[in-house]
């Protein structure tokens, strides 16, 4: 691999979306990767919920000023997890996919 994604500029008349994950076709039995639908992933999503929030936020500090390759929270592909990524964390900040389903919330009383 060694090559950056794929991805698609944000285009209002862009049907098949942009593809921010890496997608080896293994689903269908097919060799070609598919395109996922727009909106169906965000970059700053590091824990692939649907919402980036303070879990992508604690994901992205696990890594802070570190120097190594292929770490999720290097946003920006530099080689360092640092304010550059914050800023692309932080732009999204909320941002919900189009699956996104909020967790369920139960309330509990006492008795």
């Amino acid at each position: 691999m060694g090559d950056e994604l794929l991805t698609i500029p944000d285009d209002p008349n862009n049907e098949w979306g942009e593809n921010l994950r890496i997608n080896m076709g293994a689903y269908g039995g097919t060799a070609q990767a598919s395109m996922p639908p727009y909106g169906w992933a965000l970059l700053g999503d590091l824990s692939n919920d649907g919402i980036i929030d303070y879990v992508d936020l604690g994901g992205q500090v696990k890594d802070w000023l570190t120097t190594a390759s292929q770490q999720p929270g290097d946003l920006n592909r530099d080689g360092i997890v640092n304010m550059a990524d914050f800023a692309l964390l932080a732009q999204d900040w909320l941002a919900k996919t189009s699956w996104y389903k909020p967790p369920i919330v139960l309330e509990i009383y006492a008795l």
